[in-house]
């Protein structure tokens, strides 16, 4: 296995739960949901904008920048999702549901990645 698959491995199922456990210890609200929806569409257009253009100023190339901000955006996605459940319902045991839910969710772009690197190798 390459370096590059081996850290977006490690990027995918450390990183990824890890922020979404950090977004989903703030309390619910309508504020908290504004930010991270407008987070999530920050984070995407960022990662669309740097798709057609040349950065020399990013210690990784475009497309790594792309794939990262686009993956930071379904993270965050996947939290605003889980905290608007949240939000409306009170009962302990879906919110945990809720929770485990958005962990297992922010690991599915490395499945989407695998199987593409599977379908051109």
């Amino acid at each position: 296995m390459s370096a590059a698959i081996l850290t977006a491995f490690a990027v995918t199922f450390l990183a990824g739960p890890a922020i979404f456990a950090a977004l989903m210890r703030l309390e619910p609200g309508l504020f908290r949901l504004t930010a991270l929806a407008l987070l999530a569409l920050l984070a995407g257009a960022s990662g669309m904008g740097l798709r057609t253009h040349e950065a020399s100023w990013l210690p990784v190339t475009p497309e790594v920048a792309t794939l990262l901000l686009l993956w930071l955006s379904w993270v965050i996605a996947v939290a605003l999702v889980a905290m608007a459940l949240r939000w409306r319902i009170t009962q302990a045991r879906p919110r945990r549901t809720i929770t485990v839910l958005g962990l297992l969710a922010t690991t599915l772009p490395w499945f989407g990645l695998a199987t593409a690197r599977l379908m051109t190798t």
